[in-house]
C-alpha cells in the first residue's frame, strides 16, 4: 500500500524531469547562439525570447523525423562551418556537452 501511495505521489515528478531537461538544454543552446551572434542587452533578451518559443513550438514535420543524435548535429554543424583540426576538437567538446 505504503509503495503504489509512492509511486502514485512520484510519477508526476518524474515525468516532468524530462521537460525540464530539455527547457534547460534549450536555454543553453539559444544562449551559445546569442553569444556567437555577438547579442549584447535589449537584441541578446529579444533573441533568447523568440528563440524559446521558436524551438518549443512544434512543427508539422516535428513528430514525423526522429530525434537527431547530439554527436550527429554537432558533427553536421562543425562541418557546415568548416572547422577542422584544433577548433573542430574545441567546438565538438562545448557542443556535445550540450
Amino acid at each position: 500500500m505504503r509503495l503504489s501511495l509512492v509511486i502514485a505521489l512520484a510519477a508526476p515528478l518524474l515525468c516532468a524531469a524530462p521537460d525540464a531537461a530539455a527547457q534547460a538544454w534549450l536555454g543553453k543552446a539559444c544562449a551559445a547562439e546569442a553569444k556567437q551572434r555577438g547579442l549584447q542587452g535589449a537584441a541578446r533578451e529579444q533573441f533568447m525570447k523568440t528563440c524559446g518559443k521558436q524551438a518549443a513550438a512544434p512543427g508539422p514535420q516535428s513528430k514525423a523525423q526522429p530525434k537527431e543524435n547530439p554527436q550527429q548535429r554537432c558533427t553536421r554543424e562543425a562541418a557546415a562551418r568548416g572547422l577542422d583540426g584544433v577548433a573542430r576538437r574545441a567546438f565538438m567538446k562545448g557542443c556535445t556537452k550540450g
